[in-house]
């Protein structure tokens, strides 16, 4: 029962600090994009992701050749979109 107690300290402590608000923004952003329904292929998806994180971010992510070119062996070519 202490075990239960101290994760609830933990838990609690750390809410009231804050320490989860990107969390839950996170989760409430991802709730309501997923509520729209959306005519858009996986690619166009993936294109509109990129644009919104480059504008947070400013930079795109780097993916090893190598890394990418393993996978699509490995995965029948599902890792093709990073590749290119």
């Amino acid at each position: 029962m202490s075990m239960m107690k101290d994760l609830h300290n933990y838990v609690k402590k750390n809410y009231e600090a804050g320490n989860y608000d990107d969390a839950k923004a996170a989760y409430t952003s991802w709730k309501t994009e997923n509520n729209y329904q959306s005519n858009l292929t996986d690619f166009e998806m993936g294109v509109q992701k990129a644009q919104s994180d480059y504008k947070k971010n400013g930079t795109f992510a780097a993916y090893p050749e190598l890394a990418i070119a393993v996978l699509n062996k490995l995965f029948a070519d599902k890792a093709f979109e990073v590749s290119e």
